[in-house]
């Protein structure tokens, strides 16, 4: 047993036996052994040595010497550092003379907040009763954070308040990432007297740190500074862990420590943008306050989206290519600058008559694979269709007048999951944006009259057949067409009565979920006469006179 000791601790605090503190002393050091030891500095970074060069000890610290500092004091000691949060704030005090600037009194400054106040305006004749809010800027006390501040920032820790700053004002605006509509108090700060702050951002880059690795450009000193500027300026939110700050809060305060006035780092929100960090919120104060609302909010997305030169972030890239790739559909490329010269016509072309359209009349029992697009007009024209149920036919018993024709709309012989589809609604729906899509590029003069020739005449037909459809009525069926389990319903665009269905187009039990009058029949039959069919019908009397435009070559009407 150990033998007690006459050592006694200050203050007439209790006696402590020597022996037993050692004892308790080596107990923690088997239990927490993995651990560094407060008292001795780690291997790669050693303790402040007043006659060891700034570089120097920069240069004998590893690359990720700020990851190994962050990681230290989010998950090891905080309050009470180890010898590796320690030996790193030491080199970055004694490397940071080069990242003195001033401040100079009398600088402009900017700081935004988003939302404002409002204040209640009466009219010019000062009628009480006539009164509304206006919007306003907040005010200049509002502008700056209280003494007893409670939110947390990069810089600062909960309940010791620090003013950000901005060098402009487009900065200070984009570092609330405002959204459009929202309303941003701005003000501009006056600076009162020369502050002597650290730039963190001098050399800054938007690469990692550790791509810093084998540039013989940059120095060890670089790296640690950037990854330092990077957590500073990384934008922060709501939603994210304040653990993160702890880093960038305990460099701030060394810096207060230190009689530095704040600090200065790179926004990666903008452009050239700086923000300001001043420890002391009466260095600065308001000048004025303005509102500002946001109308649209733009990002440089080009490089991602586009690709280009990367070697100003690395010379060890070259050329990247973007995210953005050139938009591709049915094998046609759309965009970029490869696009095919004639793609919007090919694919109005797909998109109506197929990619292989047939010149015979296709089998009605061989459907087209669920994995192709389908054409607009594809099927020999038919007046009805059999179905194990029924059979889908025009009302009043008629017979179209282009049957037998190819270019009957495919919705008129598809199907669903109830089975046969022949249905004159859907086939309306797309007959609808097909007329419009042409409608379009024969104003905007490019439609290709030679080109579109087998276009032209399939539409011509399907065309007729659909319209003769709507008017004489159509018993169609498709999948629960008038409800639950309900897979006929009659379409038509004027009153019908046949021998077996008859056909209301007002729909006035409300079964068809918007008949083709409620969708816009009218304007599109007028253009269907007036521009489609109209112009068709002229560019074939002008190619049968003789008319110059119409021998093949484009219109140019």
């Amino acid at each position: 047993m150990a033998q007690p000791s006459d050592r006694r601790v200050a203050l007439d605090r209790p006696a402590v036996d020597v022996g037993l503190r050692d004892l308790f002393r080596h107990a923690l050091e088997r239990r927490f052994g993995h651990l560094a030891a407060i008292d001795q500095p780690a291997p790669h970074l050693r303790q402040r040595d007043v006659h060891q060069p700034a570089a120097a000890r920069c240069d004998r610290a590893p690359w990720e010497t700020y990851q190994l500092f962050a990681e230290s004091v989010k998950t090891n000691l905080r309050y009470v550092r180890n010898s590796v949060a320690n030996a790193f704030l030491d080199t970055v005090l004694a490397s940071c003379s080069e990242r003195k600037v001033t401040l100079q009194q009398g600088s402009i400054l900017w700081r935004a907040r988003l939302g404002c106040d409002s204040k209640q305006v009466t009219s010019k004749d000062g009628d009480p009763h006539v009164c509304w809010d206006e919007d306003r800027p907040y005010s200049r006390s509002r502008m700056k954070p209280v003494s007893n501040w409670q939110n947390e920032g990069r810089a600062n820790p909960r309940g010791i308040p620090y003013l950000y700053l901005a060098n402009t004002r487009d900065t200070a605006l984009a570092e609330v990432r405002p959204w459009i509509g929202s309303k941003i108090s701005v003000a501009q700060f006056e600076i009162h007297r020369d502050l002597s702050v650290i730039d963190c951002s001098k050399h800054h880059s938007k690469q990692n740190t550790l791509a810093l690795i084998g540039d013989k450009t940059r120095t060890r000193e670089d790296g640690i500074w950037m990854a330092i500027d990077q957590a500073f300026a990384t934008p922060v939110s709501s939603d994210d862990n304040g653990g993160d700050y702890i880093p960038t809060q305990i460099i701030a305060e060394m810096f207060k420590r230190e009689g530095f006035a704040g600090i200065v780092y790179k926004s990666l929100l903008f452009e050239d943008g700086f923000n300001i960090a001043l420890f002391n919120l009466d260095d600065a104060s308001v000048v004025n306050c303005a509102l500002y609302k946001a109308a649209s909010i733009s990002f440089d997305l080009d490089l991602m989206e586009n690709g280009g030169d990367l070697t100003h972030a690395s010379s060890n890239l070259g050329h990247g290519a973007g995210v953005k790739l050139p938009f591709k559909y049915l094998g046609i490329e759309l965009t970029g600058d490869n696009a095919a010269p004639n793609a919007v016509m090919t694919l109005f072309t797909y998109e109506s008559i197929g990619q292989d359209p047939p010149t015979e009349p296709p089998d009605p029992d061989n459907l087209l694979s669920s994995s192709q697009p389908k054409p607009m007009y594809y099927w020999a024209v038919a007046s009805r269709k059999a179905a194990p149920d029924g059979v889908a036919q025009i009302i009043d018993a008629t017979q179209s007048p282009v049957e037998g024709e190819l270019g009957m709309g495919y919705e008129f012989n598809s199907d669903d999951s109830a089975g046969t589809r022949s249905d004159a609604l859907y086939t309306f729906e797309g007959w609808l944006n097909n007329v419009i899509t042409r409608t379009t590029l024969q104003a905007l003069g490019v439609w290709d009259h030679r080109q579109m020739h087998l276009v032209d005449l399939r539409m011509m037909v399907g065309g007729r057949d659909l319209l003769y459809k709507l008017e004489h009525g159509y018993h169609g069926r498709a999948l629960n067409a008038n409800g639950p389990n309900t897979h006929y319903r009659d379409i038509c665009v004027v009153d019908v009565v046949g021998p077996d269905f008859a056909c209301d187009p007002t729909d006035p039990e409300r079964k068809i979920e918007g008949t083709p009058l409620e969708k816009g029949f009218v304007y599109d039959r007028e253009i269907w006469d007036k521009l489609v069919q109209g112009s068709r019908q002229k560019a074939q009397g002008h190619r049968e006179s003789g008319v110059p435009g119409f021998d093949g070559e484009r219109d140019h009407r």
